[in-house]
């Protein structure tokens, strides 16, 4: 599971991975990153998700 999480983070933070992130933005053990996205990254997640549900649709 943690695979499949990572590949999504990389290609939204340019590479990142989760271990990246949480240094970055200092999250402790327990928060969640989407709960400390600005509002530019949570578009382009929702962006990323839609596209991915279209194609897996009906492509």
């Amino acid at each position: 599971m943690a695979e499949f999480h990572n590949a999504g983070y990389r290609g939204l933070y340019n590479g990142e991975t989760v271990d990246d992130i949480f240094k970055r933005k200092n999250l402790r053990y327990r928060e969640d990153i989407l709960d400390n996205m600005c509002s530019d990254e949570l578009i382009a997640k929702f962006l990323l998700s839609t596209l991915s549900f279209f194609f897996k649709t009906f492509i």
